[in-house]
């Protein structure tokens, strides 16, 4: 008899994992947040795992990653594990059959970022919260300091809506997915209200290991250069951790829609302090599809790939490109404020905060 887990994510969509090993379901929760009570007649996505997949003989490989037979598109994970995917039906409602070996489910979050797109919606790479009545949304490239913003606004009593992804609706409106929050050492050490939070035995093994990656920090030439570049991985993997955003903060995890009423776009600038400047909306919306597609390189490389194996077959809504969520998002943001946050790195968190507050906070009356 087969087992369904229904995993609803408010203002993106239902995920089915059928027959799910327990760290599978485990992940999607990290990835997508707590469930909600599944609403609807159809799932999203639906995620059905099998002990092996009935590929058909001789299949041809492109590559690593990917190969296909007479009828079946296949992702290739470690060990040769295969997942099977009709991309000609992004967008739409859709089932990936994956082995149970797979280590991770490809390609979710991008199959599901392209089914609200089809449904003039953007699942966006950003942060948001509520800070003293107003919504933020904190967009940029990955590594542009959206995480960085959020951080300090939450230890100075904001409601947190999302670390990662944020769906945006053409009205103005946007729902956090309440997905886990990465937290690196030095974040939590410039951030003592939110330090507090994580015990001890939590923060200890960060602490280590960001001071072994402070001490990496030099060149080291020879056998210990080549040491220390092969132990900066697992440091680094160390040096942060995920951390459900109940437990971090509190009852201030907020939930539901809200406007946009302010969007800042986060950027590593070649200066001595952060600095913050009005752009124009237009700006914000014309520059996000180019993180859209970094983001979603995986599925793009895969459709390439897709296209290949089966040139009869294609996706309406991956044919269409990036313009309808540009589209979208001009039209959110239309009614928002618009900044562009500029900071140095190494980043002063309680700076950033200083001077992105301004803008954030209700405007005085009178």
């Amino acid at each position: 008899m087969s087992t369904t887990v229904r995993h609803a994510v408010p203002g993106v969509g239902t995920v089915a994992l059928v027959d799910a090993p327990d760290h599978h379901v485990r992940a999607v929760r990290a990835a997508l947040g707590p469930p909600a009570a599944a609403r609807g007649e159809r799932d999203d996505l639906t995620v059905r795992f099998v002990d092996r997949l009935p590929a058909g003989p001789g299949l041809t490989r492109l590559g690593e990653s990917a190969a296909y037979d007479d009828e079946r598109f296949y992702l290739v994970g470690d060990g040769g594990a295969l997942a099977a995917v009709d991309l000609a039906r992004a967008g739409e409602p859709l089932e990936i059959v994956c082995e149970r070996r797979l280590r991770r489910v490809p390609l979710l979050l991008s199959l599901l970022a392209v089914r609200l797109a089809a449904t003039d919606r953007v699942l966006l790479h950003a942060a948001s919260f509520r800070y003293r009545g107003r919504g933020v949304l904190v967009a940029g490239w990955q590594g542009g300091g959206k995480s960085e913003t959020l951080l300090p606004f939450m230890a100075h009593g904001a409601e947190h809506l999302a670390d990662e992804w944020t769906a945006v609706e053409p009205d103005g409106t946007m729902v956090g997915v309440r997905s886990d929050v990465q937290v690196w050492d030095w974040q939590l050490r410039q951030l003592p209200a939110l330090r507090a939070h994580l015990p001890l035995r939590a923060r200890a093994p960060m602490r280590i290991a960001s001071m072994a990656l402070d001490a990496a920090a030099g060149r080291h030439p020879g056998r210990l250069g080549r040491v220390v570049s092969l132990l900066r991985p697992g440091l680094e993997h160390h040096a942060r951790r995920s951390v459900a955003p109940d437990v971090l903060f509190g009852d201030r995890a907020g939930r539901g829609a809200t406007a946009i009423d302010v969007a800042l776009l986060a950027v590593v600038a070649d200066r001595p302090q952060t600095t913050v400047r009005p752009v124009a909306a237009a700006d914000i919306a014309a520059r996000m599809p180019g993180s859209l597609v970094h983001e979603r390189r995986e599925l793009l490389d895969a459709y390439a790939m897709y296209r290949f194996a089966f040139p009869d077959r294609s996706s309406a809504i991956l044919e269409a490109g990036f313009e309808p969520e540009r589209r979208v998002l001009a039209a959110a943001l239309s009614h928002a404020e618009t900044y562009a946050v500029e900071h140095p790195t190494p980043l002063a968190l309680e700076e950033l905060f200083t001077a992105a507050a301004p803008v954030c906070a209700p405007r005085r009356s009178g």
